[in-house]
């Protein structure tokens, strides 16, 4: 029996009825105690005695009483009045969506308007692990001011959590029983209909019919009757939004037809990721009329930081699996030439930051950053990524993905290419074609290539060879994997260059990464980060200084973006006599890492090469206020305070480098060095006393120790270990030509033979 006006519910008072339907009465109030007029809504006693129905009006009560956002209609009180249960809510001033729907479809704009609102109020109840799963217009309030409300949360049930037990947000239980369908068939899912669980993309399923209404006027699958609609849902397709009016753009479309997919995986993965979206559509549409607030004319994005991933795990072998597809991805988008994006060594530094994303592209200097998360679950990855504009803090792109673990790589490729398209970046038919040539790969042969380039990262002999291992093992799992060769060819660099770990003599360490690129390359022409270290071993190592260039042109060219790349240019650049282009080429390199110590460091050992001195000190002040504890910093910082004279302060920076790098038998040797030059001869001898006792025991530089026998004006000596670390193939040979240390013998027959047999290319060629 329907409620008088002026009788009371507690201390309600009737009004006057509003409506009514399945799940109770809903009648407009006062709230006698604090003045103000209320929706109150009761079930009635006919159905007060109905177990199925009291506990659905229960569970709209917990439902909506576990939320609070703007866009759902909020709860402020519940309770029972002489036997009959009632809820009371805020009092709404408008027409459903149903009922303006009636009246024909909405302009573009002012639909994709409310879809972002209700996207936003289905995001806060998914956060709560909420799932309406009755999505419908007659569900959605239009208030007079404009604003939606989500309503009638009386079929909601609680989703699982990812661990498969009940989240602790609500005390909600499942509205059905496993096998049967709630919901109004024409906005129900596939797998609603078929009484499959359902989790919140059900609700993005029913969101894409809501919106196709508004957009088109019509229901996507209704038909004459409800087995027809039932068969439409799971079987057939809506007509193509496109043909249903002229002035929806091809993006809102594809929006659209992506909510409505019949298999949940292929859907939006989240009512977040559907709100970010549908709001870039709602700024960049041409249906914008009267929402000139919305229109944007800022300035294309061309350069990018993409943020350290965050994984909520506290296993040790996540948090690497997140670092590496953050670079994977760094990766992937600095191959595309008009795009700047940020090197990993600069945006780890980032990781855990408390910082802004508009601090961190000031710092970054970049137009946008993309930040999000990881997450991998057996053999399945989620990732869910952002792209943030740093001048406004706006989110013009969200999208989440899931793959298989063995898709990992098309998944990286996949997030690369979205990016791209999403900041229109003019790709080259070449570049667009890297980004899709991803491949499977097995997935514990990925597990292990990632714990390998976690252990090759580290820089220590034991751990350069673990990584050997590990990088071996993914071998035998998978033979054609490339990136496992290159990870090997770069821990035998490692091993074989005095400028990194420097342990084994050359002519041991470098024919084995040469093998390890060699087999790179049989089975891919395509990685930058193949083409790179082969021009790297070919100048420091085969002294092929135009087989270098034409490699480093080829990373390049399949990467521009790559810092390293740049950086072991300039290496080539600056021994050729290239002095300008080696400069530029570091700067690059700096541009595209300006955070990264070893970038900062090198641009001041280039100019310590170009004899420029107190552009260096300046570098490297730059490089310490990075890394005050940066060994390499100290160690070039001694280097240019013996040229220019003052020998107690490069001998303190010397120490302090030795300290730092722990047992770097090249540092050892240039403060023998400079020992010598400064007149500590007695202290010089004996350092290299200490240094031909090591020699015996393992590998020692040769071109250090004819450093140190010059320095001590042993010129016949010093000739001799140049001669032995010619023979070696020292990497350190290459910069013969640029070395002020050796300017004492310059005009030496010996000392013009080496450089003649060297084949170094006359300065300033190509």
């Amino acid at each position: 029996m329907a409620l008088q006006p002026s009788s009371r519910i507690a201390h309600f008072e009737i009004v006057a009825a509003i409506g009514a339907g399945g799940m109770g009465e809903v009648y407009r109030a006062r709230d006698t105690r604090l003045g103000r007029d209320v929706a109150i809504k009761v079930l009635p006693a006919e159905f007060a005695g109905d177990p199925e129905r009291l506990r659905r009006f229960e569970q709209e009560a917990r439902a909506v009483a576990a939320l609070n956002h703007p866009n759902i209609l909020a709860l402020y009180d519940v309770g029972t009045s002489e036997g009959v249960p009632y809820l009371v809510t805020e009092l709404l001033e408008g027409e459903s969506l149903g009922e303006r729907l009636a009246a024909g479809r909405l302009p573009v704009g002012k639909a994709v308007e409310l879809a972002v609102e209700i996207a936003h109020g289905l995001a806060a109840a998914h956060e709560k692990g909420i799932i309406h799963r009755d999505l419908k217009p007659a569900n959605i309030f239009v208030t007079g001011d404009g604003r939606i409300k989500i309503l009638d949360f009386g079929l909601a049930k609680l989703a699982p959590s990812r661990s498969g037990q009940p989240q602790q947000a609500t005390t909600l239980v499942e509205a059905t029983d496993a096998g049967t369908t709630v919901g109004t068939v024409g906005y129900m899912s596939p797998e609603q209909l078929r009484g499959q669980p359902v989790d919140q993309r059900s609700d993005i399923f029913s969101f894409g019919c809501v919106l196709y209404e508004m957009l088109s006027g019509k229901a996507p699958f209704r038909r004459d009757t409800t087995a027809d609609t039932t068969s439409a849902i799971l079987l057939g397709e809506p007509p193509p939004l496109l043909n249903t009016r002229s002035d929806i753009t091809a993006a809102l479309a594809r929006i659209v037809a992506r909510c409505l997919e019949k298999r949940p995986e292929d859907r939006f993965q989240s009512a977040g990721d559907l709100r970010f979206v549908l709001q870039t559509e709602l700024r960049d549409g041409q249906e914008q009329a009267g929402r000139s607030d919305l229109v944007t004319t800022a300035a294309p994005i061309r350069s990018i930081a993409v943020l350290p991933l965050v994984i909520f795990s506290t296993d040790a072998e996540q948090h690497f699996f997140a670092d590496s597809m953050t670079d994977a991805i760094i990766t992937d988008l600095a191959k595309i030439r008009d795009l700047r994006v940020v090197s990993r060594t600069s945006v780890m530094r980032y990781k855990q930051t408390q910082k802004s994303i508009r601090e961190i592209a000031g710092e970054l200097n970049v137009d946008a950053a993309v930040e999000g998360s990881v997450e991998r679950v057996g053999d399945r990855i989620r990732i869910r990524a952002h792209l943030i504009r740093a001048a406004t803090d706006e989110t013009i792109w969200a999208e989440g993905y899931e793959r298989h673990l063995a898709d990992v790589l098309v998944l990286q490729s996949e997030v690369a290419h979205s990016i791209a398209r999403e900041i229109e970046v003019k790709l080259t038919p070449e570049e667009r074609a890297v980004l899709m040539r991803a491949r499977r790969v097995d997935p514990e042969a990925y597990g292990l290539y990632l714990k390998g380039r976690y252990f090759w990262a580290k820089r220590t002999p034991e751990s350069v060879v673990k990584a050997i291992g590990l990088f071996e093992q993914a071998i035998d799992r998978d033979p054609t994997y490339p990136q496992a060769y290159g990870g090997l060819a770069d821990c035998y660099m490692s091993l074989g260059f005095s400028f990194d770990v420097g342990s084994l003599p050359p002519t041991e360490a470098i024919p084995k990464a040469k093998a390890a690129v060699a087999k790179a390359l049989e089975i891919t022409e395509s990685l930058a980060e193949v083409h790179s270290p082969l021009a790297f071993m070919k100048l420091n190592y085969d002294w092929d200084f135009s087989g270098a260039e034409a490699e480093f042109r080829r990373a390049l060219q399949l990467n521009p973006g790559s810092a390293n790349a740049h950086h072991w240019y300039a290496h080539l650049l600056v021994v050729a006599g290239r002095p300008k282009e080696s400069l530029e080429e570091s700067q690059r390199a700096l541009e595209l890492d300006p955070l990264s110590p070893i970038m900062s460091v090198h641009l001041g050992w280039l100019l310590y090469y170009l004899r420029d001195y107190d552009r260096a000190l300046e570098q490297l002040a730059k490089t310490l206020e990075l890394d005050p504890t940066y060994g390499l910093a100290y160690w070039y910082i001694g280097l240019v305070k013996e040229q220019q004279g003052a020998f107690s302060e490069a001998l303190a920076a010397l120490r302090r480098s030795d300290e730092l790098l722990k047992d770097n038998t090249v540092v050892k040797a240039d403060m023998a060095h400079t020992l010598a030059v400064a007149g500590c001869r007695a202290d010089a001898e004996r350092a290299l006393e200490n240094l031909l006792a090591l020699a015996r025991r393992r590998h020692v530089n040769p071109f250090e120790l004819a450093l140190v026998y010059l320095g001590l004006g042993q010129n016949e000596a010093a000739f001799e270990w140049l001669e032995r670390a010619y023979e070696a193939r020292s990497d350190l040979m290459v910069y013969l030509r640029v070395d002020p240390r050796l300017d004492s013998v310059r005009s030496d027959p010996r000392f013009r033979e080496l450089v003649r047999r060297m084949c170094f290319p006359k300065a300033g060629g190509g």
